[in-house]
């Protein structure tokens, strides 16, 4: 089966009320490919846990014709798609149990970088906020640090201009379809992010950026991140739900500090007093905390495997599953290679003991 079939089997499934992105992604994983599950209703009824309606849907068809629709869209729009089995998807993301089976964009595939930092913050940003954002992002142009946002009024427009003017890839992670940009101020900086960096969303075509989108937005955004920077948020600010999100997929949270007059500090400065963030005045705070290393600096994977010696067969295949240049989660190697969670760990301690991966913050790991 080609990629689009699978896309359109993939959307008629996901359009099934009762179906969110994990129970999509476990029947597809059930069944082999999303087209399986439409031939297999029976089976699908047998075997899982779904309302009547559900495998009713599944039965006739439902939304096979809103799929095709889709397809019929990102053909004539020249928008790309990922499947959550590739290699290209993002594999930060696709360690998250709750991460959507197809991601659309516009722009290009750089959804794997060395390293992604979240940027998030108000739409009611204050000149601190907005000199602290472009500080920091200027702080981090000479690592290979991805900044990603959602495109909004705010801080997050500033760190998506700032990105682009420091030539850094920026990707913007967007509540609504890819037939238009919210907000409409934004179409400009959307489009040249486009060079280096995309636009990307997991919602359908003539989706409204309503309200209940922006937390699922929020997810892909914490999702694709190896941390996520607060820099200005009230109390109950939207940026706090990205930063819980970073919280419950292991992610660092990070938080710029500001005065304690100010509205819109309340959020940021309460995630560092009750130890949920790390507090941050400079891009260098960033770099020491996540042990971010300069492009110059890498060295070569691929040549450091060969200098491995007596590893063990199973320790052999945990070091395998290491990306070339890049960390790990211990998630993501468990799934690469299919040992237990106490398994994996174990191996990766004994490792670490040798001097052949260093644990990072996050439940991450590194070759050395």
């Amino acid at each position: 089966m080609d990629r689009e079939e699978e896309l359109f089997y993939l959307i008629a499934l996901s359009q099934i009320k009762g179906i969110g992105p994990a129970a999509c992604r476990k029947l597809v994983q059930h069944f082999g490919n999303a087209r399986n599950v439409f031939d297999n209703p029976d089976e699908v009824m047998t075997n899982f846990n779904f309302a009547y309606d559900v495998v009713s849907d599944i039965k006739n068809r439902t939304h096979f014709a809103r799929a095709s629709q889709e397809l019929d869209f990102i053909a004539k729009n020249n928008v790309s798609f990922l499947l959550f089995f590739e290699d290209d998807f993002p594999y930060r993301l696709n360690a998250c149990s709750d991460a959507p089976p197809f991601l659309f964009y516009k722009g290009k595939n750089v959804f794997n970088p060395k390293y992604s930092i979240a940027v998030v913050g108000t739409r009611r940003a204050t000149e601190y906020g907005l000199w602290a954002t472009e500080n920091i992002i200027d702080g981090l142009k000479n690592y290979p640090v991805q900044i990603i946002s959602g495109l909004a009024f705010g801080i997050d427009i500033c760190a998506h201009n700032q990105s682009i003017k420091n030539q850094m890839s920026t990707l913007g992670v967007v509540a609504h379809g890819l037939n238009r940009i919210y907000p409409w101020q934004h179409a400009e900086t959307a489009e040249k992010m486009q060079q280096n960096g995309a636009v990307v969303t997991e919602f359908l075509s003539g989706t409204e950026p309503e309200r209940e989108n922006f937390p699922k937005r929020n997810r892909i955004i914490s999702g694709m991140a190896d941390g996520v920077l607060v820099v200005e948020s009230s109390e109950k600010g939207g940026s706090l739900i990205t930063a819980e999100l970073a919280w419950s997929y292991n992610r660092e949270v990070m938080a710029v500090p500001g005065s304690i007059f100010s509205d819109t500090s309340k959020g940021c400065n309460k995630l560092i007093s009750r130890n949920k963030a790390m507090l941050v005045t400079s891009a260098e705070d960033i770099v020491e905390y996540m042990n971010f290393k300069p492009l110059e600096t890498h060295e070569n994977t691929s040549a450091q495997l060969q200098i491995f010696g007596e590893l063990t067969e199973e320790e052999q295949t945990v070091v395998n599953a290491f990306p070339v240049n890049s960390e790990i989660f211990i998630d993501e190697i468990g799934e690469k290679t299919g040992f237990s969670p106490s398994k994996t760990a174990a191996i990766l301690l004994n490792l670490e003991l040798n001097g052949i991966v260093k644990s990072l913050p996050g439940k991450r790991y590194r070759l050395i």
